[in-house]
């Protein structure tokens, strides 16, 4: 029977991916550092641990011995980065060089997944795809890129089936209180609307896909006979005032008498755009069908 390891089960992605392997009849194993996730399948084969090491990512590896392995964990805050780079680094990165080495030591080749992130490319980059020229601007997206460019060296050296996925924003039901999306659905759904929604800056674009589609992404690249780059996106870009409005409108209410604009929230890092190019990912049949409007219709009571 095929086995997964997903390396993050407790977060968004690893919710929605363990739920999604297991509709496969697929024997999943997860780590997480929390002992209690009402969200969690109890199927799922846990693996509590707060903290993870090189010798405990191999004993895993080697008693799993599984055929694919995703890895979802690290710290993903770019403003907390800096303050946390030691932690940054060693979540996003040096975590997976643990991963891979222990693979290679234990001379077994499961596809390996490493979720990456759109931060790598910098704040200017006008039309984005695989190619374009990778800018950091933060620890957070310069550990994500590192990585990135490590699983290539990997790959080509040891003729590995590793894959890196440039997730864009996705969002689901499972996101973090502090996440925008969830703050605009919860802020809606409570009885009392007389404290107003503190809100940074509206006007950017940003390209926001379904987190439930996108983990399917992820599995689609771990079929593949060879590991590769892909983005995952929707390929269209929205302004976060269109979907603030939107989703305020649901309620049949105006979001200027909601929400107050904080200066102090606007970011110098943010990512802008104009196009995401997702032709490389539609190649191996993924194509996302639903966007965050959708999103929001079905949270918002």
């Amino acid at each position: 029977m095929k086995k997964v390891l997903i390396f993050g089960v407790s977060g968004q992605d690893g919710i929605l991916l363990s739920e999604y392997l297991l509709k496969k009849k697929i024997v999943v194993y997860g780590t997480t550092r929390r002992k209690n996730n009402k969200y969690l399948n109890k199927k799922i084969k846990l693996i509590y641990k707060k903290k993870l090491s090189l010798k405990f990512i191999s004993s895993l590896i080697a008693k799993v011995r599984p055929h694919e392995i995703y890895f979802l964990i690290g710290q993903p805050n770019s403003l907390i980065s800096f303050k946390l780079p030691h932690e940054t680094f060693e979540s996003n990165f040096f975590y997976l060089t643990y991963v891979i080495n222990s693979c290679v030591d234990l001379k077994i080749s499961p596809k390996i997944f490493y979720a990456s992130s759109g931060e790598i490319f910098g704040k200017n980059a006008a039309k984005i795809n695989e190619k374009t020229k990778k800018d950091p601007k933060n620890p957070y997206a310069l550990s994500k890129y590192i990585s990135m460019v490590y699983i290539q060296y990997m790959r080509k050296f040891y003729n590995l089936n590793i894959s890196t996925g440039i997730l864009f924003n996705h969002d689901s039901e499972f996101r973090s209180k502090n996440n925008l999306t969830k703050k605009v659905i919860n802020y809606l759904n409570k009885n009392n609307l007389t404290k107003k929604l503190n809100l940074g800056d509206i006007d950017i674009h940003r390209d926001f896909g379904l987190a439930r589609e996108y983990v399917v992404a992820m599995y689609k690249i771990n079929q593949q006979k060879k590991g590769g780059d892909y983005i995952i996106a929707r390929g269209k870009s929205v302004k976060i005032r269109d979907v603030i409005n939107y989703a305020f409108n649901l309620k049949k209410l105006d979001y200027k008498n909601h929400t107050i604009i904080d200066k102090n929230k606007f970011s110098k890092q943010v990512l802008k755009f104009k196009s995401i190019n997702i032709s490389k990912i539609k190649k191996i049949n993924w194509v996302p069908k639903k966007d965050i409007f959708d999103l929001m219709n079905s949270l918002i009571k």
